[in-house]
């Protein structure tokens, strides 16, 4: 399993105080059998100050029989299942947080096989935060996904206060090759 903290203690003006940017990224390969490792972690973290805002799960492995069986206390959550078996994507957002799905028009910029989820913090009088997951399964095109990264930050740039994208793209970043370079290219091209 593979975690990524993210964290800005600091806040800033265009996040509102409640929402403090910490959350997880993980590659869960099965969040049902993954439950006691989520909680123990979340446990030790929780001993040391620090409070996970949202979760980004992948490779969930849910489908729609188990979905609404897997809890986390203090967390609401939605998923995207894969209609087949294996992949999907789970976000869980601490309660306290309101938050909504965001609108098809995100969700459908990324053409199948690419799985995404995305979800929209909403503020007082401000344009909402949009967090989401994103998943290239592997030996996939990464010509399609990185065209549909790149409609979907455009887009970002523009309505929206803050964006979080937790990924896994299955792209080597260590490796000089044309998908890393493609990858790059969107990311700077977009001012990510």
């Amino acid at each position: 399993m593979q975690t990524e903290i993210f964290s800005d203690k600091e806040g800033g003006e265009s996040v509102s105080s409640v929402f403090k940017k910490c959350f997880v990224c993980w590659n869960i390969q099965g969040l049902e059998s993954s439950m006691d490792d989520i909680n123990i972690f979340l446990d030790e973290l929780y001993g040391k100050g620090i409070i996970i805002h949202v979760l980004l799960f992948c490779e969930t492995f849910l489908t729609d029989n188990n979905k609404n069986n897997i809890k986390l206390d203090g967390y609401n959550n939605t998923n995207y299942i894969r209609p087949e078996h294996g992949g999907g994507i789970s976000i869980y957002v601490q309660e306290d947080i309101d938050f909504k799905v965001s609108n098809n028009n995100i969700q459908n910029l990324f053409r199948k096989p690419n799985e995404c989820l995305f979800i929209e913090i909403l503020q007082n009088n401000k344009k909402p935060i949009l967090i989401g997951e994103i998943y290239r399964k592997p030996n996939e095109n990464p010509s399609i996904y990185t065209e549909d990264l790149d409609k979907l930050l455009k887009i970002c740039n523009s309505n929206y206060s803050d964006v979080y994208i937790g990924t896994d793209q299955n792209i080597d970043l260590i490796k000089n090759n044309s998908m890393k370079d493609m990858l790059i290219d969107v990311l700077y091209g977009n001012q990510f």
